[in-house]
């Protein structure tokens, strides 16, 4: 069956906050104000949802719910993008101007937030991926795998550029620090 695992997420600078689950996505300020959220995004199965840096752009993957790029203010569908299907990783570039993706075969996508049409193309790894990372500047993107391995994108040419190596298990995240661009990876091997 489908996951249907609570999650939240601070936006921006914090002082709203997402919470997603089987009855959607709802979005209200922090410290929370009353039992009301200020928007609900999702009327139906969200298992996860990527935002913008700044928190004013949300992705919902493919659910029983509605799906595409949403105004976190508004609630209003802002883009769509085409070829959906499968379990979905995502992440949104800081500034908004891309959205990677990863359907569960292991590619990822690049889009264009703009046009709602797929940039790039990756097929590097050869097992499922497991999280998706823009670099603060948005020019890169990184990608954890099943494959024991994260790949460094280049978010322009969808090119790969670093591909880091030395887990014996499962990379379950990789994840660029916002302050210097370092990047953590995470493993099943129990080591980051």
């Amino acid at each position: 069956g489908q996951d249907q695992t609570p999650w939240a997420s601070f936006l921006g600078s914090g002082d709203r906050l997402a919470a997603g689950d089987y009855a959607g996505i709802s979005i209200g300020p922090y410290p929370p104000e009353g039992e009301s959220a200020s928007s609900v995004i999702d009327e139906g199965s969200s298992t996860q949802a990527a935002f913008s840096a700044d928190g004013s752009m949300v992705f919902v993957p493919p659910g029983d719910g509605k799906t595409g790029l949403f105004d976190v203010d508004t609630g209003e569908r802002i883009g769509r993008l085409r070829r959906w299907g499968g379990r979905w990783r995502s992440s949104l570039s800081p500034a908004g101007e891309w959205l990677a993706t990863s359907p569960s075969w292991g590619w990822v996508w690049i889009w264009d937030t703009d046009t709602g049409r797929r940039r790039h193309e990756y097929a590097g790894h050869t097992r499922a991926v497991n999280s998706l990372s823009f670099s603060p500047d948005g020019a890169r993107l990184v990608s954890s795998s099943d494959d024991y391995t994260a790949a460094v994108l280049d978010t322009a040419t969808g090119e790969e550029r670093l591909r880091l190596r030395g887990h014996t298990g499962a990379v379950t995240g990789a994840f660029f620090r916002r302050s210097s661009g370092d990047i953590v990876t995470s493993s099943r091997d129990g080591t980051l």
